[in-house]
């Protein structure tokens, strides 16, 4: 409570669009709980540095200088998850619960090794985000159970829901 009235004692000084405030040493030990950004300016005190809310005018460019064009700037992106399939669902018991930690593998048909991979959650839940327009095997595994594989067609639409209804493997071989 005694902090607002040192802070506001304290003179402020604007430098740009920084603001920085002269904090007292007594109140080194509130900025960490606080979540405030401190730094060293002088042994007594500290420093803090925010941003005022001026807004600045846009410089524009030097003469000669054009600015990208968004098309370059899309093509500069890494990976965007705007044209993804997402595979999403659940994976169960045969009894109906829900299956925590089964491992789903994903894979295109086209080749040999799988690509993604994901494991269900608490819940059984699981959400795998694949690019469109190839289809793709899927496999869930978990121990104790018996594996199963399905194929998706990923090339129109943006998502599929899946639900896994794993059977407990055999313990022996009947006759």
């Amino acid at each position: 409570m005694k902090a607002l009235p040192l802070l506001r004692r304290h003179p402020l000084l604007h430098v740009g669009r920084l603001t920085i405030v002269r904090i007292p040493s007594q109140l080194t030990w509130i900025l960490p709980f606080a979540g405030l950004l401190v730094g060293v300016c002088a042994p007594p005190a500290l420093a803090f540095a925010a941003q005022s809310q001026e807004p600045q005018p846009s410089a524009a460019p030097p003469a000669g200088q054009t600015t990208q064009t968004p098309e370059k700037n899309e093509k500069k992106k890494k990976h965007s998850h705007e044209h993804d399939f997402l595979l999403i669902g659940t994976v169960f018991t045969e009894k109906g619960f829900s299956l925590e930690g089964a491992a789903l593998h994903v894979r295109r048909m086209t080749e040999v090794k799988f690509r993604w991979e994901a494991r269900s959650d608490r819940r059984g839940e699981f959400a795998i985000r694949v690019p469109q327009g190839a289809d793709y095997q899927i496999v869930v595994l978990a121990k104790g159970f018996q594996g199963q594989t399905r194929t998706v067609d990923a090339k129109s639409g943006d998502r599929e829901d899946l639900v896994f209804r794993l059977v407990p493997a055999s313990q022996g071989k009947s006759k």
